[in-house]
Order: structure tokens, then C-alpha cells, then sequence
């Protein structure tokens, strides 16, 4: 009988400690890809397991777009109405969505504190789920912090553009800044060519080291359009076939490297905010 109900109650703490790999995809400006790396990565990772998309861009989300699909539930109602029916919108078989408050319909006057307050609760309450994917919104740093807290693997997505590595590096600075203890994973996005998003790695990674004293690590390349110029030049002048790799490969890549990467044991994140940005000098200005 002592055999039984210690069985039991192993099993019990088994499914209890459960909870998805949670990435986050992140980044300090707008219209650098993370809504399309989130659905793109979903699409890769549901060939290893199932995968819950959420979309934490409260006010402006588009994943119910980017994946055809009418939301059933929001992540607000999935996290803080207790009466409803918790059935997230089915993209695939392996796929399944909380779309963004935005996407009800009706008046934005949903519980932002409370969704802020509550995300901690998400890989507990998509426990039967193997990844958890987070798309973020930019510039809301309350909801990005909440995020990051909850994260395996933070991904800051960066675009070949000064004022999109400038913002990337400040979102990094200020995650820094609250404590944040998971690595931080860089993903420069719609580069032109290996050698342009190798550049923007080693010089990126150059500026946390002096000024942050980390180094965050880059799990891939996302290259732009590379399916449209395949379309475009489909030969080369000897007549051959070109070959250019599509985002499928690209986003393939960036699931292994997420496959190969063993998460160290989770540890509470406490963030500590401080008064001002510049409070201390690895926070300082990006010039500095």
C-alpha cells in the first residue's frame, strides 16, 4: 500500500514538475520578423513535439493572421478567466495558438496588469505541451521582462539596420539590468548573405562584452527573400540550376541548434528595476 501511494505520488510530481520549453522571440524595435519567426519555428518544432504559439503583443498581435486561423481564446482569458472554456485556436495537429486580446473585437479595456502579473503561470498551464513559443510586442518592456523571466531560450532578433542593432542592444542592456539569468540568443534577421549576418553577430557581440560583460550566442541566420530570388534567378548564365536556400531551411537550422541546446535547471527570476535606465554604467548609452 506505502509502495502505491508513493508511486502515486511520484507520478503526480512528475506531471506537476512538467512544463514546455519556453523561447521567447524578442527585440526593442518593431518590424524585425518576430511574429514570422514564431510561426515559422512553430511550423519546425511540431515535427518534435506539440507547440503552443502565444501571442504577447497585447495591442497589435498578428500570429491569428500570419496562421488563417479564428482565434477561440486569448491569452488574457486563458490566463485570468476561470469560467471559460480554455481551447486555444488549432493551427495544425501539433500546433495550437493564444491569439493576442486585440483579436476579440471588442473594447481594449482588457487587464494588461493582470496578463503582466500572470504569464508566469503559462508553462504551468501549458504543461502538456513539449514548446512553448512567446512572440513579444516592442517597446513594452513590462511584458517583454515578464517573458524573459520565463524563458529557456530569449531570442533578440536583429535586423542589418543601425537603429534595429541599436535597440536590440538596449533591450539586452536593460534585461542586464532587471537580472535576468538565462543566456541571452541573438538572431539577425533578413540579412543579405552569410558574411553580412556574421558582421552583425561579431560586432553586436563585441558591444555587449565591452560595455554588458556577456556574450550572447546566435543560434543561426534568417536571410531574406532568399524563395523570391530563387524565383527571380532560377539559372545562372551557364544555364544551371541555382541553388538558394528557402526559410524553411534557414528556420530548420535554427530548430536544431534550439534542439541541441540542454536547459540548465530553472532558477525564479527576480527582477529588480531601478530608478532610471542609466542608473549604472553597463546601462549607459549605446555611444558610451
Amino acid at each position: 500500500m506505502n509502495n502505491n501511494a508513493s508511486n502515486q505520488n511520484n507520478r503526480m510530481k512528475a506531471i506537476q514538475d512538467k512544463r514546455p520549453l519556453v523561447i521567447s522571440v524578442m527585440s526593442g524595435k518593431g518590424g524585425v520578423g518576430k511574429s514570422t519567426t514564431s510561426y515559422k519555428l512553430a511550423q519546425v518544432l511540431s515535427g518534435h513535439g506539440r507547440v503552443m504559439m502565444a501571442d504577447a503583443d497585447l495591442l497589435f498581435g498578428n500570429l491569428h493572421i500570419i496562421a488563417n486561423v479564428i482565434p477561440q481564446c486569448t491569452i488574457d482569458k486563458f490566463l485570468l478567466a476561470d469560467n471559460v472554456i480554455r481551447r486555444p485556436a488549432e493551427v495544425s495537429e501539433n500546433v495550437h495558438l493564444l491569439a493576442s486580446p486585440s483579436t476579440s473585437g471588442g473594447d481594449l479595456d482588457f487587464d494588461v496588469a493582470g496578463i503582466v502579473e500572470n504569464i508566469s503561470r503559462l508553462p504551468q498551464v501549458c504543461s502538456d505541451y513539449d514548446y512553448l513559443i512567446v512572440d513579444t510586442p516592442s517597446g513594452v518592456i513590462d511584458v517583454i521582462a515578464a517573458v524573459a523571466a520565463i524563458s529557456d531560450i530569449p531570442l533578440v532578433s536583429v535586423m542589418p539596420e543601425l537603429t534595429a542593432i541599436s535597440d536590440g542592444y538596449g533591450l539586452i542592456k536593460y534585461l542586464k539590468v532587471l537580472g535576468l539569468a538565462s543566456p541571452v540568443y541573438l538572431l539577425p534577421n533578413r540579412c543579405s548573405n552569410e558574411e553580412e549576418a556574421s558582421y552583425i553577430y561579431t560586432k553586436f557581440t563585441e558591444i555587449c562584452k565591452r560595455f554588458l560583460k556577456i556574450r550572447p550566442e546566435c543560434l543561426g541566420y534568417i536571410y531574406e527573400n532568399h524563395y523570391l530570388t530563387a524565383r527571380m534567378r532560377p539559372e545562372e548564365k551557364d544555364g544551371q540550376p541555382r541553388r538558394v536556400a528557402t526559410a524553411a531551411d534557414d528556420f530548420g537550422k535554427l530548430a536544431r541548434s534550439i534542439l541541441a541546446i540542454k536547459p540548465k535547471p530553472r532558477k525564479i527570476n527576480s527582477f529588480n528595476r531601478p530608478q532610471t535606465i542609466n542608473a549604472i554604467r553597463s546601462a549607459a548609452d549605446i555611444k558610451g
